[in-house]
């Protein structure tokens, strides 16, 4: 979702958040070109997320809710982080992510 709005140039689309602070999005099972990374203070309050894409930082929060990863980022380029999940959308990026297990 992104201004609080779907948006299908995301369908199909997977992503993969490792251990070691890297992330990698795949189409058609195969990986898409870039430099991907991302940091994490889970004592801000809420959780604070920095994830980067060629050198482009993108600051967001994020919550974990059993086996769900939702995720709201700046994609607007500005340095402020959202406060709330129930912020303004314009400029944010709203991302649900379920686990999937091997």
């Amino acid at each position: 979702m992104i201004g609080g709005q779907n948006n299908g140039q995301h369908a199909g689309l997977e992503y993969e958040f490792t251990a070691a602070g890297g992330w990698v999005i795949y189409r058609d099972g195969k990986a898409l070109d870039g430099t991907r990374g991302y940091t994490t203070d889970s004592k801000a309050k809420p959780a604070a997320v920095d994830l980067t894409e060629n050198a482009r930082t993108y600051p967001g929060i994020l919550k974990v809710e059993g086996e769900t990863l939702t995720l709201l980022f700046r994609t607007d380029g500005k340095a402020d982080r959202p406060a709330a999940f129930e912020a303004p959308p314009d400029g944010l990026m709203k991302v649900v992510m379920k686990r999937v297990k091997d």
